[in-house]
């Protein structure tokens, strides 16, 4: 049945991977092409045209789509390094493919490293119990709306990130304590959040009674993993401990006195997530908290009630997901919006849990001992708690569906199980349910493919070179989709945010000045029907259309449809004013 769900995966990875870049993106692969040229800060010519000449010397500025930090003439990534060398070691092995692949490769070894989990999860239960425990975990990550799929469809550094710490915690379960460390500290060089995996390690190091000794050379093998993060910092920021996006902290960690002085001279403004204070628990938890019921319905419950019975039996694996999920959740509730995304791990250990407990659950059913009265009751409990969840947090509908199904399942299996025999067959009875669902969905369901894969990037590429010139300038909106990203990345030509250009302290007039003084033409891209944003009649009046497009045509320009309607327009600054 793991062999279904990878089939079924891969099937959905290769139909909807998508080739379009959101910020994050081209800063991963833009950082990943600096580091195998061999040099960590990225080339600012074009940051120099776009910052104004004015911007005060030491100044911190959001450069390249608010992804780098323009400083002292230097331009280097908001983002740790460990994603981008994952990128460059996947294109030194199988080029640009390599790179697109790595992903969806990376999301079917979750599947695989789930079910082992849920194995393992189990140490105390019959093979029987385990071995469909292992088969449930990578189904339910199917087909739950979680959404952590998404993150195996582009380049994001939340799959690998999580990925390590899962074989982290699975190295330290089974007693390789210092290979774990190992893993941990290489996926904090992806995330540096990731360190959080370091609760459930020292849960297990401390139900395996690991000695001082053993711990020290651990924490130095989690330093030696981290190492790639540690350089960056120290290149970067002038110090090992001076993350560039460690802004979040920079009160909570002043009154650690050894790194006090490089959180002084860091100067890195806050990025987007927000600032981190235990105040914002008041509202960032209870709507993460929301989005779990809507995400897990029943299995939430099922979840929090196999935790319980785990630590109650003293299970090793089950008590230390359990301490990540509330850890991670409290600390990703202390930012001041939510975001699922924070919420992966969280989300794959609550797949880890309800996928014991939905077999345990199924597996008592079926006991042959269990007398009549038991029978009855845990009949009425199942059809009570699925029916107050639907009714009380109806969420997805294939939320609801999968309830259903694997409810009357279990019904079932407690009406029949004395009669027909089901005790070996029970514990199986959740995998085959899910596994019919997920097969049924992918048989109806649509057979499109994400809009932007190869084909489509290769002729918007062409498009593109078509109309604007080497070494030309393009300033748009991302109202558009991601234009600029992907112009910038796929083709000869620079393109920019206006909305931006303040950051840098510029205009789009300083721009195209120094752009003409450069020798570099200036284009515009806009929406159809709205007027250019500058404020220069003299400049407005040298802008001309080049050409305009509308509808499924505009992917051609890398421009999402849905946020043109009227289509839109590429002009040119023909002869910017002195």
């Amino acid at each position: 049945m793991l062999i279904a769900a990878l089939a079924l995966a891969a099937r959905g990875l290769v139909r909807h991977t998508t080739w379009y870049l959101a910020s994050d993106q081209f800063a991963f692969l833009t950082f990943a092409d600096d580091l195998t040229a061999g040099h960590v800060f990225h080339d600012p010519t074009v940051v120099r045209l776009l910052a104004a000449p004015t911007l005060p010397e030491h100044l911190v500025a959001d450069a390249l789509y608010q992804t780098y930090f323009w400083r002292d003439g230097r331009l280097y990534s908001r983002y740790p390094p460990g994603y981008p060398l994952l990128l460059a070691g996947a294109r030194a092995i199988a080029g640009e493919t390599g790179r697109r692949i790595l992903n969806p490769l990376l999301y079917l070894v979750l599947l695989v490293v789930l079910a082992r989990l849920a194995y393992r999860a189990l140490d105390v239960a019959p093979p029987d119990a385990r071995l469909a425990a292992a088969a449930v975990a990578p189904w339910l990550l199917l087909l739950l709306p979680a959404d952590v799929h998404y993150w195996g469809l582009t380049l994001s550094r939340d799959l690998p990130a999580h990925l390590l710490g899962l074989l982290a915690v699975l190295a330290a379960l089974d007693g390789r304590l210092v290979i774990g460390a190992v893993v941990l500290g290489s996926a904090c060089t992806i995330r540096p959040d990731a360190v959080l995996y370091a609760l459930p390690i020292a849960v297990l190091a401390v139900q395996r009674r690991v000695g001082w000794r053993a711990a020290l050379g651990a924490g130095g093998a989690f330093a030696v993993g981290a190492l790639p993060l540690f350089l960056y910092n120290t290149v970067t920021q002038g110090h090992p401990l001076a993350f560039t996006q460690g802004a979040e902290f920079r009160a909570l960690l002043s009154a650690l006195a050894p790194i006090r002085p490089a959180l002084a001279q860091s100067g890195v403004p806050i990025p987007s997530g927000g600032a981190f204070r235990v105040s914002n628990l008041a509202r960032t938890l209870p709507a993460h908290l929301a989005y779990l019921v809507r995400t897990f319905g029943l299995f939430a419950l099922i979840a929090a009630a196999t935790l319980g019975w785990g630590m109650r039996r003293r299970l090793p694996l089950a008590t230390a997901l359990g301490a990540y999920a509330l850890v991670a959740l409290l600390f990703y509730s202390c930012w001041t919006h939510s975001d699922p995304r924070y919420l992966v791990g969280v989300s794959l250990c609550l797949v880890l849990l309800a996928s014991a407990g939905t077999t345990l659950w199924c597996t008592r059913l079926a006991d042959d001992t269990l007398r009549l009265r038991s029978r009855i009751a845990a009949i009425g409990l199942t059809l009570a708690t699925i029916a107050s969840m639907i009714f009380a947090h109806p969420g997805d509908p294939r939320l609801v569906a999968i309830e259903a199904a694997l409810g009357s399942v279990a019904v079932l299996i407690a009406s029949l199980a004395p009669r027909v025999g089901m005790r070996r067959i029970a514990p199986l009875a959740p995998a085959l349910v899910l596994a019919a669902i997920g097969i049924v969905r992918a048989a109806v369901g649509s057979a499109d493919r994400d809009p932007f894969q190869r084909p489509q990037i290769e002729r918007a590429r062409a498009a593109i070179e078509a109309l604007l010139p080497p070494g030309a300038l393009l300033l748009t909106t991302p109202a558009l989709g991601r234009p600029a990203e992907n112009i910038t990345y796929y083709t000869h030509a620079t393109a920019y945010y206006w909305g931006e250009l303040p950051l840098l302290g510029s205009t789009i007039e300083s721009v195209a000045a120094r752009a003409r003084d450069a020798g570099r033409r200036t284009f515009l891209l806009a929406p159809g029907g709205e007027t250019l944003p500058i404020a220069s009649s003299a400049l407005l009046a040298t802008a001309h259309v080049v050409a305009n497009r509308s509808g499924p045509a505009l992917r051609d320009w890398f421009v999402d449809p849905r946020g043109a309607p009227i289509g839109a327009v590429l002009y040119e600054i023909e002869s910017p004013p002195l």
